[in-house]
Order: structure tokens, then sequence, then C-alpha cells
């Protein structure tokens, strides 16, 4: 057996591994009954992990040691802070999975960990056969919350305060409820660049979406982070409208809060930084402005240590950051969890850390819908609403 050290923690390790031909990812992982549950694609690799049960969870961010001889991933993630559900998701949480599947273009692998004892291949039996997961049922919308009137009024108060440069007022609408996986087999369907993912961690209660922004993905001692700002709808007109975009100096005000933030958190963590071009970068029913840094890391830096630097970002909270944390928590009506927070995983050779948005919880007895607008000088409370209405469309289109 193999060591890992997880926050100076020594443990043995042992694995075995099955090859699949053929497996439908999201049918499989809904056909079992262990839980946690994750379900994660990554939009730039393209490759899916699936996790199930628990062998070792913390209710913090852990330390695990770098290693080349072992290939291991934390799932979990960190809510927005202020905010949690104390009913459907943890504050903070990440565990190694009991069962692990990885599906790249050409393989899929069903990998069982095992934690100080020896590999034994009965453990599969605990696995149940893949079944068909249903459809997505009929949702009637409930309510917004905030309303209309209350976002107008909210938008106005903060755009009064001279001091908060930005910050992100999110809503979250209610429907009826529906299955979790097949909405998300939906949304996965539809995602153009964005990461889709789940995270059950217990029955009837799926936290899952499909986000366009990475937080930070790691490889060794390489990270990269990306920073979207602006938006607007995509449509027949949709190049004339990123050229809207590309020249708004609202947006574009916006768009330098996030790269200057990123840029002083990275900066002291990194021994060599570097942006790539400005782009349009464009998901199913909207474009942002986009740019990526990559940053090569100094040789004490760990996961905690970035995730700390980074989360949350002016595109999820505001600027300056504590002013705008203070003033969410008096007005937003809702608590977002984990929405907006920073989900994924870390591993012994690498991590990849997303943002929590275009999200939805899935309950049994509802469908939450979450959606945020940056709000600067010049924005206007009904373009900021339209705005939410652009951004939960995808949503909303299958759900209709």
């Amino acid at each position: 057996m193999k060591t890992f050290f997880v926050n100076n923690t020594p443990f043995s390790y042992d694995s075995y591994f099955i090859d699949f031909s053929y497996l439908s990812p999201i049918s499989w992982l809904a056909s079992q009954d262990i839980y946690p549950k994750v379900y994660w694609k990554d939009k730039h690799t393209q490759t899916t992990h699936m996790a199930l049960g628990s062998l070792l969870c913390y209710s913090d961010i852990p330390h695990i040691e770098q290693t080349e001889d072992i290939d291991l991933r934390f799932f979990g993630g960190i809510h927005f802070p202020e905010s949690a559900w104390e009913k459907d998701l943890p504050s903070t949480l990440f565990f190694l999975p009991r069962f692990e599947v990885v599906q790249t273009d050409d393989k899929i692998t069903l990998i069982a960990h095992f934690i100080n004892q020896n590999s034994d291949p009965l453990i599969f039996r605990d696995l149940k056969p893949e079944t068909p997961i249903g459809q997505i049922t009929p949702c009637v919308k409930v309510s917004h919350l905030p309303s209309w009137a209350e976002w107008e009024k909210n938008v106005e108060h903060v755009l009064s305060i001279k001091a908060l440069e930005k910050i992100v007022l999110a809503r979250q609408t209610q429907f009826t409820t529906t299955p979790a996986w097949p909405l998300l087999q939906a949304l996965e369907k539809k995602a153009e660049t964005a990461t889709c993912f789940a995270f059950e961690f217990s029955k009837g209660s799926t936290f899952l979406g499909a986000t366009p922004e990475t937080l930070f993905h790691r490889k060794k001692n390489v990270v990269f982070s990306e920073a979207i700002a602006g938006t607007r709808p995509r449509g027949t007109n949709e190049d004339e409208l990123a050229c809207e975009l590309r020249s708004s100096a609202k947006d574009n005000r916006e768009f330098n809060f996030v790269k200057n933030f990123i840029e002083k958190a990275l900066l002291p963590l990194s021994s060599q930084l570097n942006w790539q071009e400005d782009q349009i970068l464009r998901t199913t029913s909207v474009q942002h402005l986009y740019n990526k840094v990559i940053a090569t890391l100094t040789s004490d830096c760990t996961d905690q240590k970035i995730l700390a630097a980074l989360h949350p970002t002016p595109a999820v909270c505001g600027t300056p950051t504590q002013e705008a944390l203070k003033l969410l928590k008096s007005l937003e009506p809702f608590q977002r969890g984990w929405y907006s927070g920073a989900i994924g995983w870390l591993g012994t050779k690498g991590a990849d850390i997303a943002v929590g948005i275009r999200s939805a919880l899935v309950t049994n007895s509802c469908l939450k819908i979450f959606a945020g607008a940056g709000i600067v000088q010049g924005s206007n409370p009904l373009k900021e609403w339209e705005e939410l209405e652009a951004k939960t469309a995808a949503f909303c289109r299958i759900l209709s």
C-alpha cells in the first residue's frame, strides 16, 4: 500500500479499478443510493468525475500533500461567506469518495478507494445497475426573492453608497419541484462553455448547475483563474451586442474590478503571472467579458492559501469585499448557501474549483434558481433585472 497525507496525518491507500466500454454517467449516478453523490464535468478537459460515498470527510479546507504516486480527489465546496443552509447543504465540506468514476474521451474507469485496508473487489456489490432516470415534470413559477419592487429599491439604495465601488445583488426564483437528475442531464446537453455539476449529500436535496466561471484550476505548480463580468443576451443580433459589451464603460469598469482583485490575490502566491487577451465568453443564453490569468506558484503555496485569497471575488460579491458582504447580509432576503460559493475538488496532483453560479437547489418540496447582477455606478434597476432573466433563461427554457 502507498501513503498520502491530509493535514499532516498519514493514511495508507489502496485501490481497485474496473474499465467500462460504455456508461451513461448521469443515469448511472442517479441509480445509486450511496451518499454523498457528486457529478463534475470539467469544461476545460471535458473529463467527467463521479463520486459516491465518503471515506474521509472534512468540515474545513483540507491540506492535501502533493504526490505523484497517488491520484486522489476530495470533492466538496465552501458556502458564500456569511451564508449557509443548515438543512440542505453544509457550510464547508470536502470528502474522499468510496467510489469514483473517471470518464475521458476514450476511457471509463470505476475506482474503489481503500483507506488503511487492502483492496477488495467484493465492494462493488454495493453498487446498483444503471436504470432510466425519468423525465422533467412541468414546473410553475411561484415567487421571486426579492420581488421586482424590492429589487428596484435595493439597487437604488446601493447606488447611493459612494464608498461601494461594486456589489453583486442576487435573486432566488422559486418553482414547484422536478427531479434533479433529468434537469442536470438537460442542462448538460445545452451547456457550451460550462462546468456541469451536482452535489447531493442526502436523498431529496441536490445543488446543481452549469457554471461558466473557474475560480482556479491547478496542475502541479501552475494555476489559472478566470475573470468574468458584464452581460449581454445571445440571439439574432449577438455580435452587435458583443461589440456593445466591449465598448461599454460601465461593464469594463466592472470587469477591471474583477481582474484587479484576482491579480492582487495571486501575486503574493506566484513567481510569475500573465494575463491573456480579453475575449467574449458565450454561454447557452448570455455572453460576458472574459480573460484568463496563468500563474506559476511559489513552492510554499497551498490550495488553502489560494482559496482564502480568491473567494469571494468581486464577480459574485463586490468591492471593497467586507463592505459588500456586510451590506449583502442585511439586504438579501434569502441565504445564498453554495450559490456563488467555491465548489469542485482538491487533489494530490491538482485542483479544479469553480464558482457556484448558474445554479439551483432542488428539494422534494421546491426548486430554487439563483442569479446575480453586478451593480456599479451607471447601473439601471430594470436592465439589471433583465440580466437576471437572461441568466436564468437556460433553466426556464428546460422547465417550460
